[in-house]
């Protein structure tokens, strides 16, 4: 991003600011670009990380049987005011060649006096072969190539060679070559030792840059505390920016708070960045959601866990999920079992009923038929022993006026005595089935002799499954059939 009007480009290269082509459009002359060919061509300039990338020549010794015949040492120099520095981190020094020793040299010695050295730095390596079958492509470990990292802090770099002899290798590896270079670009093979374009072979460098102390300062150090206290000057002009202290020299650096991105060095030029847009770089596993300066990333509902870190698990695991599948499927199969089981009961009952005369007496009108939940209610579930209590007794009474003996018989008296004992029973539960029985049970009678009709016949209960009520009822009917009143007969129905 450079400043409005300004140049953007040069050659295919972004330009931006504090950057700048032509005047007033960068921020000193330390930043001044010049858009032409220059012996120092830029490849890229960045803003994060403060970095160019530049090409510089390599340094060549060319010799023969008689001896040396030219030689570069590829000499670069910076101002150690200027805001660039050779970048210790992404650049090493690379030496090719049979019996070669070459090093850097740098930064003029203030005192070679009294150290006997003319350089304050010195950088090399030494790299030895017999042939050029004894070098492997690929590997730069001392044998046809070496390599050396580099110190930080340096502004200026000549290569120097060492004075060794190459009358017994000049045929085959007929100069020696060194080179800065970008740690990541170089990968050595055994044709670099005899190559031919080495006067226009140029290596790919980083510099590092930042904002550095004014070249009139007396002090040579910048912090950020310092920068910032002249707000005009500072340069980290964005509102969400910082300033960061640089390590490879003096000075500072700006860059775009997280969750921003752009320039840092113009006013607005950090804006807010959409994460969601990008996965690879933020990562989010669950549903994102972009916010000012940061992202929400949650996990979908049912499930939990840190989903910018990794995957999110179930609530449930999958174990718990199988396992409740299967008790469910386990009840639900349990539950349908019974209810087939339950509706086939009911339809045998219904055969049992209609096998059994069933919908005959469902079309008598004068005929009550109770179901089996009706008469557990109406006989305290059964609780009367058979021939005991007022049903009994009132049975007994029933019984005995069957008899064909008249004086065995029992007068209307101790009949109606033993009715109404069984009325005032029913009447006490109180229920509408009650009710319905001690109005039969009121049906008036003369005594034994006279009566058209039995006034109740309360073990007349005729139930499906038999037993001794059942077995009266059918007594009762087989001595006296035309004397017992079929509309007092309790039908038990099982529905």
């Amino acid at each position: 991003m450079a400043l409005p009007g300004c140049q953007a480009t040069c050659g295919g290269v972004d330009i931006p600011y504090p950057f700048g082509i032509g005047a007033n459009c960068s921020r000193d002359e330390g930043f001044e670009i010049e858009c032409s060919n220059g012996t120092t061509p830029v490849l890229s300039l960045s803003v994060e990380p403060s970095v160019a990338r530049v090409r510089l020549p390599i340094a060549y010794q060319c010799y023969d049987a008689s001896g040396y015949v030219n030689w570069t040492y590829a000499s670069v120099a910076f101002n150690d005011k200027g805001v660039y520095r050779i970048s210790d981190t992404r650049n090493e020094l690379v030496v090719l060649g049979c019996n070669t020793l070459a090093y850097i040299t740098s930064k003029p010695a203030a005192n070679s006096s009294k150290t006997g050295y003319d350089y304050d730095v010195y950088t090399g390596c030494v790299s030895y072969c017999t042939s050029i079958e004894s070098t492997v492509d690929g590997q730069c470990k001392g044998v046809g190539c070496c390599r050396v990292d580099i110190p930080p802090g340096l502004t200026d770099n000549s290569i120097t060679f060492g004075g060794y002899t190459h009358d017994h290798i000049y045929q085959f590896n007929p100069c020696s070559f060194s080179f800065l270079v970008d740690r990541d670009y170089y990968n050595y093979s055994r044709a670099d030792l005899n190559m031919t374009d080495y006067k226009d072979k140029m290596m790919p460098v980083w510099l590092d840059w930042a904002i550095r102390p004014s070249p009139n300062a007396t002090d040579n150090t910048l912090t950020c505390a310092e920068a910032m206290k002249n707000r005009t000057s500072y340069a980290c002009k964005s509102r969400n920016s910082n300033c960061t202290e640089v390590v490879n020299g003096p000075g500072y650096s700006c860059h775009c708070i997280d969750g921003y991105e752009g320039n840092p060095y113009i006013d607005g030029g950090c804006t807010n960045i959409n994460e969601c847009l990008n996965q690879t770089k933020y990562p989010c596993h669950g549903h994102c959601e972009d916010r000012e300066g940061y992202y929400d990333c949650k996990c979908p509902r049912g499930s939990r866990g840190n989903a910018k870190q990794a995957p999110c698990e179930p609530i449930f695991p999958r174990v718990a999920q199988i396992t409740i599948g299967v008790v469910c499927g386990i009840a639900f199969i349990i539950i349908l079992a019974i209810s087939i089981l339950m509706v086939h009961h009911k339809r045998k009952l219904r055969a049992f009923f209609k096998r059994n005369g069933g919908p005959m007496l469902e079309n008598i009108n004068n005929i009550k038929i109770f179901t089996k939940e009706q008469l557990n209610q109406i006989t305290k579930n059964y609780s009367i022993v058979l021939g005991k209590g007022g049903f009994g007794e009132a049975g007994s009474i029933a019984i005995a006026c069957l008899k064909e003996d008249m004086e065995e018989r029992p007068n209307m008296k101790q009949v109606a005595d033993n009715l109404q004992m069984v009325r005032r029973e029913w009447k006490q539960r109180q229920g509408m089935f009650g009710e319905q029985v001690a109005d039969e049970l009121e049906r008036p009678g003369r005594d034994c002799a006279g009566l058209p009709y039995f006034s109740a016949v309360p073990m007349g209960l005729l139930r499906s499954s038999g037993g001794q009520v059942a077995e009266l009822a059918a007594a009762a009917m087989a001595v006296q059939p035309n004397r017992v009143d079929p509309r007092v007969l309790l039908v038990v129905h099982e529905d």
